[in-house]
C-alpha cells in the first residue's frame, strides 16, 4: 500500500479524489504559480495542507480570497490535521467544504457543504449569501426589475380609470392633465378652461461668447494690472527708506519717544513756572527793601520764564489733538 509522505503527492490524492467527487478535469497546479489553490477544474478550486497542525481560520481565508470573484467556483479543502472551531464556523459561512485524508488518501467529510459534495457529486457554490453566484444575482435584480415595471403599469391604469370617471362626472382633472397639458396645450383655449393653459417657457440662458482677442485682451489688462501693483510696492517701499529714522520707527518706539517728549515739555514748562515765580517775589522783596524801584532785569527775566512756561504747557495740551499726518512727523 502507497503512503502520502510528500506534499505534491498530497495535492495528486486531492486531485483523484475531487476526479471522484465528480470534478473529472481536476488537475494539479503549477508549483510556484497557485496562489493558494494546489488543484483546479472547471467547477471548483482546492487547497491541500500535509503537515501535521491544526487548520485555522487564516487558511480557509487565504483559499477564499485565491478564488476571487468567481463564485461560481466550489471551494474545497484537504487537510491531514483537523479543523479548528473558527475555521469550522468560517467554512459554513462561506460554503466551503473540508475534508481531512489519512495517511492512506482515503477522505472523510467534516462539515455539511463537504457531505452535500460528497453525496450529490458537485455542489453549487451558493450555499451562503457571501457565496451565492452571479447568475443568481443576475436573477434576482430581474425579478426585481420586473415588480417595479408591474407597479408602474398598475399605477398608470389606476390613473387612466381615474381620468375617465372624471370625464363621465364632468369635471375636469386639473391636476391629472397638467403635465399633459404643459406639454400639449389646447389649441382652442376658452377662460373657462384656464388649467389647461401652457406655463410660459422659460427663456434660455444662452452662455457669453468669448473669443481669442477678447480673452488676449483681458491677459494683457491682468499684466497691466499686475505691474502697476508691483511699481506702486517699489514706490512705497522707496519711500519708506527715505523717511528718517524716527519716523521709520516701530509704532511701540514711537509711542515710548511721543510720552518721554510730553513728559519733558511738561517738566520744562513746571521749571519755567517755579522760576517766574521765584523771581518776582524776589523782585517784589527788592521793592519793599529800597526805595520802591524795582531792576529792570527782574522784570525782563520773570516775563520771559512766564512767557516760556506758557508756551511749554500749550505744547504739552496741544499735542494729543494732532491728527495721524502730524503724529507722523513728530
Amino acid at each position: 500500500m502507497k503512503y502520502i509522505t510528500t506534499a505534491s503527492a498530497a495535492e495528486q490524492n486531492a486531485a483523484v479524489q475531487m476526479r471522484v467527487l465528480g470534478f473529472s478535469d481536476a488537475r494539479v497546479t503549477k508549483s510556484g504559480a497557485d496562489g493558494g489553490i494546489d488543484v483546479r477544474a472547471t467547477g471548483a478550486v482546492a487547497q491541500v495542507k500535509w503537515r501535521a497542525g491544526q487548520v485555522g481560520r487564516p487558511d480557509l481565508q487565504r483559499l477564499f480570497g485565491a478564488r476571487g470573484n468567481r463564485f461560481e467556483l466550489q471551494l474545497l479543502f484537504f487537510a491531514a490535521a483537523p479543523y479548528s472551531a473558527p475555521a469550522r464556523a468560517y467554512a459554513d459561512e462561506v460554503g466551503m467544504a473540508l475534508f481531512t485524508y489519512d495517511p492512506t488518501g482515503r477522505i472523510v467529510p467534516v462539515n455539511a457543504a463537504a457531505k452535500r459534495v460528497e453525496a450529490n457529486g458537485t455542489s453549487p457554490a451558493g450555499d451562503s449569501p457571501r457565496a451565492r453566484p452571479r447568475a443568481e444575482m443576475r436573477t434576482v435584480d430581474k425579478v426585481v426589475v420586473d415588480r417595479q415595471r408591474q407597479l408602474a403599469a398598475e399605477r398608470k391604469a389606476a390613473l387612466a380609470h381615474t381620468r375617465e370617471q372624471w370625464k363621465a362626472r364632468g369635471i375636469p382633472p386639473k391636476r391629472l392633465d397638467l403635465a399633459k397639458s404643459r406639454r400639449a396645450p389646447s389649441s382652442n383655449p376658452s377662460p373657462s378652461a384656464s388649467w389647461n393653459q401652457p406655463l410660459p417657457a422659460k427663456p434660455a440662458a444662452t452662455p457669453p461668447s468669448r473669443t481669442r482677442q477678447a480673452q488676449q485682451a483681458q491677459a494683457v489688462e491682468r499684466m497691466l494690472a499686475l505691474a502697476d501693483t508691483r511699481r506702486r510696492m517699489q514706490e512705497a517701499v522707496a519711500a519708506r527708506k527715505a523717511m528718517p529714522a524716527e519716523v521709520r520707527a516701530k509704532p511701540a518706539e514711537r509711542s515710548v519717544a511721543r510720552a518721554g517728549r510730553q513728559v519733558s515739555r511738561l517738566a520744562l514748562s513746571a521749571a519755567l513756572a517755579g522760576s517766574a515765580f521765584i523771581f518776582g517775589t524776589a523782585a517784589f522783596a527788592e521793592q519793599s527793601n529800597s526805595d520802591g524801584r524795582v531792576p529792570a532785569e527782574f522784570i525782563v527775566l520773570t516775563i520771559l520764564l512766564a512767557i516760556g512756561a506758557v508756551w511749554q504747557f500749550f505744547r504739552y495740551l496741544r499735542t494729543p489733538h494732532r491728527t495721524a499726518s502730524d503724529r507722523g512727523r513728530v
